[in-house]
């Protein structure tokens, strides 16, 4: 138990491998860790880009090259983006 913790409260993952590894000569390990902890727990923010790519890039509009639908969905992607960020600074 580190001496600024309490017996009982819940450890951090990533603070308890940092504990774990620290001053420890194991390079392998220490990347397996950081990627490991690299990996997102959510899919999220890659659900909402398929479902905007799904709009944009539909039946009526299959023609439309990659470039452009990259280009449209990045635009989306920004203003939401925007949008997001002045309602938590609001």
């Amino acid at each position: 138990c580190h001496k600024n913790q309490k017996e009982n409260d819940p450890v951090r993952a990533d603070h308890l491998w940092a504990y774990l590894l620290d001053g420890e000569s194991v390079p392998n390990l220490k990347k397996l860790v950081q990627f490991v902890f690299s990996i997102p727990a959510a899919n999220a923010f890659r659900e909402t880009i398929f479902s905007r790519v799904k709009y944009l890039w539909n039946d009526s509009r299959n023609r439309m090259s990659h470039d452009l639908v990259g280009a449209q969905l990045k635009i989306k992607m920004k203003l939401i983006l925007l949008a997001h960020n002045s309602m938590i600074i609001s």
